[in-house]
């Protein structure tokens, strides 16, 4: 999700220069903030670093220099947009930079280089940092207008997407929506790929009705040739919600548009091969499968040509559909092989989906928070002291240094109570994504088995294609130890309190209660331990014999009790 340039809209070089230098003569540059950081954007998206550097040399003939400060700082955005790498030396000018403007009380132009510092830290691979340079510069921007801080609406984008490439979708739109009703004097110059991407967010939460709203309000404002670009993805997008919601008479002929304008117009192959495979999912769904078979056979092509197998989300898409083209023509092992590289690719999803790091940036952040308080407390009561003299200046500094230790202690009691929420926070997030993998994958493989069942007539190894799709849910010994420790510091001591309450239990009877414990049902068990429902229900019986439970007593009531 780039930011947004106007880049297509190009002035010739010479013409903006002549320009630039007759606005001088005549009646100088901007002097206002807004008016400066309005041409800076117009002359960098025209002209890149050259334009910025021919008018810096101009505002240098300016009295006060913000102009040229903040030509620097755009020359210095403009490299750090292009980084492919660390590099220090531009690293330390942009500190440089806003240190300057922080001295300077430039609010606006000191926001825009934290800002710039979240954007190099994101291209250089410092995610965590860039999270941090991009949380601070929201605290600091969410203060100001978009009138006086033309800027906001972008630096607001900027922080959506970088939560959406985190695949946390909820902040994203949350920050998108601000973006959209910042009052930005522009009103946004991209409003179509904001609510485009407003679109996408409620519908990976599956809020479908939002999402087709967005999608329906976005098209209409591409009204130039040269957005045509955002009418295919925007048609694809909505295409794609309405199938979701099963308008398929709504979805095809926006499905097959984007189809063709995504190569036809604008080489965008992996929204083709997107396209594709859910438009094969409608042809399946409304009794075409001959021609689905051949539109995934041509998306699978595509995306080797495009060498798009490591793009996950996208894969995510295809790989089931794959497997349920070879089932349908009886390829019960082409099936096996789509779904094990279908259950590989949601696995790759799943530890890309790591929003550890950003709950330790904000944690930090409330830390430092807490810290700069403490600071500006013992600042004051540094000052209270020096005023006072004698015998009430001694009694006033006993007070004051018993409340700073009580305060300490308080602040300290709630910074640990902190620690432990978020800790706690984090492990519940884990397990509740590590048991949604978990059930995601037994769903998929349950559908592919269902269907396997009803397929065994055919000619082939169906009985060893179905033992294959069975083992993919198994929960291993890796994967039960990862999961007995997020359990435990989700359900803290609950496993110490059942060794002491029933010593006599086997491992087998500790995993049973343990998943029953989340409210797993047993075929949900069955898939995750590798067993039958026969040996789920013996197990459970087991269970009730050695609790000597009433048949009135439910076996989960005497588990919450534990």
């Amino acid at each position: 999700m780039p930011p947004y340039t106007n880049t297509d809209m190009r002035i010739p070089a010479l013409l903006l220069l002549l320009l630039l230098s007759m606005a001088a003569a005549a009646q100088g540059l901007p002097k206002e903030y807004p008016a400066q950081v309005a041409l800076l954007d117009s002359v960098m998206d025209q002209q890149g670093a050259p334009g910025l550097e021919r008018l810096e040399a101009l505002a240098r003939k300016e009295e006060g220099g913000m102009l040229n400060r903040l030509a620097a700082l755009y020359r210095l955005r403009y490299a750090a947009l292009r980084l492919t790498g660390p590099k220090p030396a531009l690293e330390t000018e942009l500190l440089r930079q806003y240190t300057t403007f922080n001295e300077r009380q430039e609010e606006g132009p000191a926001v825009q280089a934290m800002a710039y510092l979240s954007q190099y830290h994101w291209n250089s691979g410092d995610h965590e940092r860039a999270f941090e340079w991009g949380l601070r510069t929201y605290e600091r921007c969410a203060a100001l207008d978009g009138k006086s801080f033309p800027p906001k609406w972008n630096l607001l984008y900027e922080l959506a997407s970088k939560f959406y490439h985190y695949r946390d979708f909820a902040s994203a739109r949350q920050y998108l929506l601000e973006a959209l009703h910042s009052g930005s004097p522009v009103q946004v110059p991209s409003p179509f790929n904001v609510m485009n991407t407003v679109g996408l967010c409620y519908r990976n939460l599956e809020q479908y009705d939002s999402a087709a709203h967005y999608f329906e309000s976005a098209g209409p404002l591409v009204d130039t040739v040269r957005q045509k670009v955002w009418t295919g993805i925007i048609q694809g997008n909505l295409g794609i919600t309405y199938h979701y919601q099963k308008r398929y008479a709504l979805a095809e002929p926006l499905l097959r548009a984007d189809i063709d304008l995504s190569v036809r117009e604008h080489k965008v192959f992996d929204n083709r091969v997107k396209s594709m495979a859910i438009l094969a999912e409608l042809l399946f769904e409304t009794g075409r499968g001959g021609e689905a078979q051949a539109l995934l056979a041509s998306a699978y092509a595509l995306a080797q040509e495009r060498r798009l197998q490591e793009n996950y989300p996208l894969m995510n898409e295809l790989y089931p559909r794959l497997a349920r083209a070879a089932l349908a023509r009886g390829d019960q092992a082409s099936a096996a092989r789509w779904l094990g590289l279908a259950a590989t690719t949601k696995d790759s999803l799943f530890v890309r989906l790591n929003a550890l790091k950003v709950l330790g940036v904000k944690f930090r952040l409330e830390a430092e928070r807490h810290a700069a308080e403490r600071r500006s407390f013992a600042q004051e009561q540094r000052l209270q002291r020096y005023t006072r003299n004698g015998l009430i200046g001694g009694i006033l500094l006993l007070t004051a240094l018993a409340l700073l230790f009580i305060n300490f202690q308080r602040v300290r009691f709630r910074f640990r109570q902190q620690q432990a929420e978020a800790e706690l926070r984090a492990a519940e997030t884990q397990l509740a994504a590590f048991t949604q993998v978990l059930q995601e994958k037994n769903r998929l493989i349950e559908r592919f088995n269902e269907e396997l069942q009803e397929a065994r007539q055919l000619p082939g190894d169906s009985e060893e294609t179905l033992t294959q799709l069975r083992s993919l849910t198994i929960l291993t010994e890796a994967e039960w130890e990862q999961f007995r420790r997020l359990f435990e510091k989700v359900h803290g001591g609950f496993l110490l309190r059942l060794n002491r309450k029933l010593p006599e239990l086997t491992p087998a009877d500790i995993r049973f209660i343990t998943l029953s414990k989340l409210q797993f049902s047993n075929k949900e068990i069955a898939a995750m331990l590798g067993i039958g429902l026969v040996a789920v229900r013996v197990t459970r019986s087991r269970l009730r014999k050695k609790l000597g439970l009433a048949e009135d007593v439910s076996i989960e009531d005497v588990i919450r009790e534990i």
